[in-house]
């Protein structure tokens, strides 16, 4: 949620730039910023994060859960088994992100 809500502006001028005609340049995204600060507010540019919140705090939550569920059901049908293998991690690591 942090890392959404530090790049919210980024992605704020994005999507604007989606929406219009106007061609994509990097050149133009701090002028962008800056247009929408004088007319909106330094806020503006967080416009939509909140939304953002609630669709990424359960999604992030259930795929960490769902993780841990399959490391701990792994590690305890194996007790002298610590750590998972790299291959168990990325498997278990899909699995949570179907």
């Amino acid at each position: 949620m942090m890392a959404k809500s530090v790049v919210a502006p980024i992605d704020r001028s994005k999507i604007l730039f989606q929406v219009t005609n106007e061609p994509y340049k990097l050149s133009k995204v701090p002028k962008l910023m800056s247009s929408i600060v004088k007319s909106s507010g330094m806020s503006a540019l967080w416009k939509g994060n909140g939304a953002q919140m609630l669709r990424i705090f359960p999604y992030a939550g259930i795929q960490f859960a769902t993780f841990d569920f399959l490391k701990n059901t792994s590690l305890s049908s194996n007790p002298s088994k610590k750590t998972l293998s790299g291959l168990e991690s990325m498997l278990f690591g899909g699995i949570a992100a179907v």
